[in-house]
């Protein structure tokens, strides 16, 4: 499915096991980076164990199946991470933008739309109320099964950038944000977005009463994000 330098990515099939598998490979790095890992755990140690943390908070992930590392002595070579494999499917952005890019909707897709983007709010708030941040928080990593109904059993994937209890939650909390609202625009609207995040503030008393700064400060980010990539951000105003 992919094979770069850095990782390679495929689906792991067997008959003895009840279901294809997602595998990928941290493939073989420079000397510094083999030296590096002498200290700390490798990617795919890291992965399996975010995956393990959010299998036991609840929070919807592939299960993680098993990590494997190959050594030459106590030099790491290569590392892999086994999950289960999600049947038929597809990103967040790619299915919002193949189901709801026109403005014309039905009034069982838009009962649909807002089911998913509330879904998806919770879980935002459920992963960030246990400081936990992403990391890279595009829409391709949020994976959702479109032959299930709404809101289409999102879950995590791509945990390779998740940190457990950063330093400077705050600017983390943020950066995820952004980018979610980057990666849906100009799908989303600004006004999905504000009640996007209406729905994952409401539950924290002191994130919601401060909610006009945090949207401010999400904003802020977002639109740097589109004017680098040539878009515009239109102006409108948080409401109550």
């Amino acid at each position: 499915m992919k094979d770069t330098p850095t990782t390679s990515v495929a689906c792991y099939q067997n008959p003895e096991l009840p279901g294809p598998i997602f595998m990928k490979r941290y493939n073989r790095k420079s000397a510094w980076e083999r030296f590096k890992n002498l200290f700390r755990r490798s990617r795919a140690v890291r992965v399996w164990r975010s995956a393990f943390a959010l299998e036991t908070l609840g929070i919807p992930t592939p299960e993680a199946v098993c990590v494997l590392e190959k050594r030459y002595g106590p030099l790491l070579l290569e590392s892999f991470v086994f999950t289960r494999w999600v049947p038929g499917g597809i990103g967040l952005d790619d299915f919002y933008n193949e189901q709801y890019g026109h403005s014309l909707l039905s009034a069982c897709k838009r009962q649909d739309k807002k089911i998913l983007e509330n879904a998806v709010a919770r879980i935002f708030r459920d992963l960030h109320s246990n400081r936990i941040s992403h990391g890279d928080l595009k829409g391709r990593n949020i994976l959702l099964d479109p032959s299930k109904s709404a809101p289409f059993a999102p879950c995590f994937v791509d945990l390779d950038a998740m940190c457990l209890h950063p330093i400077r939650f705050r600017r983390s909390r943020i950066n995820d944000l952004s980018r979610l609202l980057f990666s849906l625009f100009p799908t989303a609207g600004v006004k999905d977005q504000i009640r996007f995040f209406k729905v994952y503030a409401f539950r924290e008393p002191c994130l919601w009463k401060q909610r006009k700064k945090w949207w401010q400060a999400i904003r802020k980010r977002t639109s740097r994000k589109l004017r680098e990539k040539g878009y515009s951000f239109p102006p409108l105003t948080h409401s109550r």
